[in-house]
């Protein structure tokens, strides 16, 4: 599925969060991985993403935001929650 920016919402330690929109026009949260490429730290700050991503989808909690769809083969990685 295709997914539309709308807006900025904020960034955190390795990520970035935009709110986007499906071809339904129903709106998400996309969490895409920004960190520095020349940092020596990319490559563990890259599988910690990946790793929070998965963790993250497999977990059915009340508490817990679900993930919806990710792409953690692209570049840079990202993925969708509600």
């Amino acid at each position: 599925m295709a997914y539309h920016t709308v807006k900025f919402r904020g960034k955190g330690g390795f990520g970035i969060v935009n709110v986007v929109k499906d071809d339904k026009g129903e709106e998400y949260a996309q969490k895409i991985f920004d960190f520095d490429r020349v940092s020596p730290l990319y490559l563990n700050a890259l599988k910690r993403f990946k790793r929070e991503a998965k963790y993250q989808a497999s977990i059915e909690n009340k508490n817990i935001v679900p993930v919806l769809a990710h792409d953690l083969n692209a570049d840079p990685p990202s993925f969708i929650m509600p």
